[in-house]
Order: C-alpha cells, then structure tokens, then sequence
C-alpha cells in the first residue's frame, strides 16, 4: 500500500484557504501510487482533453489511476461543478504557490488520469531522519543494559515520580523495521553439515591460510564420505592435498579435524538408535 507525507507547510499554502480544493487535492494524494515515466507526458485540460501545450518532464511523480469526477467523488465534494474547478485550479500555473517548480502546477491531467508532481519530492523528504537515528542508536544502547529502560521527567505538578513512555513514530516503526529485515538477510539461510562444524569449532583463531586450506579440504573429503573409517577418510584427505595443494599437508591438523567429525557422527548414530 502506498503511502503519502504532508508538508506541514501546506497549512500556509493557497490550497488550504478553500475546502473544496484543499479535499481534491489530498484525496488526489491518498489515491496516488509512485510512478516513474522516462519520456515526457502531455498535459490535457481537465474538462476538454485537449493538450494544453505543456508537459510533464520525466522523473518520479505519483500517479493517480482514475477520471476527475473519480477523485471528486472520493473527496467527498458533492458539487462537481465545483470539483471541476479545483481539477482545474490543481493543474494551472499559479504566481501565488510557494514553489514555482512546474510553475506552481499541483496537479495534472494526463492520458490515464492525473500526476501528483511534488508527491515523490515529499514522500522522500524526512527532515528528522538524523535526530531519529541518533534516538534509535541510544535506544538500541540502552536495550543492551536493560530489557526497558523507563525514562524520569521532571513533575509538571505537584505529582512525583512520574515515567513517561515516548510514543514512537511511524518514521521510526519504519527505521526499525528495515534494520531488522536488514538482520534477517545477513543471517545465514542454511545449517552447515555436521562435517563443517566440526571442522569449524576445532579452527583457532589465528589459523593460518595453510591451516585454513587443510581444513577445507577436510570438510570436502567428509561430505563426500560420509560413512568412511578414519583411516580411509585420512588415506582420501593426503591424496586430495598432493592433488590440490602439494607441500601443505600437516598430519596433525587434519588429524585433529577428522578426529572430531568422526565423534560428532558416531554421537548422532547413538541417538538415532536410542531414539529409535
């Protein structure tokens, strides 16, 4: 679902001075979607659908999939005379506007509907994005110390005592949702072997690339073997090193890795059997 935010400079802005245009106007806003066009978009007049002669540069607007009595009826305005006006209003140069991008047009009528032209500039805008952070990173701090972390202020009244709770932000509920989905992408998506995390947990670590590349190749002869003696595994881990890295073999390390792979599945074949 798409969203919208308002300036709330809009309260100083001509729009807001009418009701039926201010109505149009936000319900035009509700109703619209992101929407990107690479080639510029004819205006058409409101009432006539004939092009006025200017259009809409390419860029990221927000597009409104509907006719102008569609908007004027969702917006509640019962003259659509009236509605017309505003559509038309919405669309024209205005001198007046505090931005004179588009030369103060709103909001024009195009082939499938109408494009909202600031909706990506302040959909985008989030003039609190470095205050909230700064109150997120102390709040995840605090977490760390403490489950909840109530928060003293000072009385106002002749009550004391009293902890008040801050009421978080659509802004930051958005934060702290993209961090955690962040979070869950970076996990790893499956379990290893148990090959491997014998392997792993015998890895110290300040391992050298020698050391490391043994290892590897110990989990590969494991995983291809699973059901081989220590012997054979070991006989199958000295071939593989003479063929893949000649000169790096330590009979000690890898000793030590086969060793604890082969606990770990002897382990697991004694609770299938008891579990059995």
């Amino acid at each position: 679902m798409a969203f919208v935010k308002l300036d709330c400079g809009i309260l100083n802005s001509s729009v807001w001075a009418e009701s039926v245009l201010r109505d149009v106007f936000l319900t035009a806003l509700l109703m619209a979607e992101p929407y990107v066009t690479d080639t510029p978009l004819p205006q058409l007049h409101a009432r006539t659908m004939e092009p006025t002669g200017w259009d809409v540069p390419p860029g990221w607007y927000g597009f409104v999939p509907a006719a102008g009595i569609g908007i004027i009826r969702r917006a509640l305005v019962t003259n659509l005379e009236a509605g017309m006006d505003a559509l038309e209003r919405l669309g024209a140069p205005e001198p007046e506007s505090r931005s004179q991008e588009f030369e103060g047009r709103r909001l024009v009528r195009v082939d499938g509907g109408y494009v909202a032209l600031n909706f990506d500039k302040y959909r985008e805008r989030d003039l609190s994005s470095a205050d909230r952070q700064r109150r997120y990173r102390l709040r995840k701090a605090a977490e760390k110390q403490s489950h909840v972390t109530p928060v003293t202020v000072e009385p106002q009244s002749p009550v004391t005592n009293v902890t008040s709770r801050r009421i978080v932000t659509q802004a930051e509920a958005e934060a702290e949702a993209e961090a955690e989905v962040r979070t869950e992408k970076a996990a790893p998506q499956t379990a290893p072997s148990f090959q491997q995390e014998a392997v792993e947990k015998s890895k110290p670590n300040d391992e050298s690339p020698s050391k490391a590349l043994l290892r590897k190749l110990a989990y590969q002869v494991l995983d291809d073997n699973p059901t081989a003696e220590f012997a054979d595994l070991k006989n199958a881990l000295k071939d593989k090193c003479a063929r893949v890295a000649p000169g790096h073999y330590d009979a000690m390390i890898v000793g030590d890795a086969l060793e604890a792979t082969l606990r770990i599945r002897q382990l697991n074949v004694t609770k299938r059997k008891v579990g059995g």
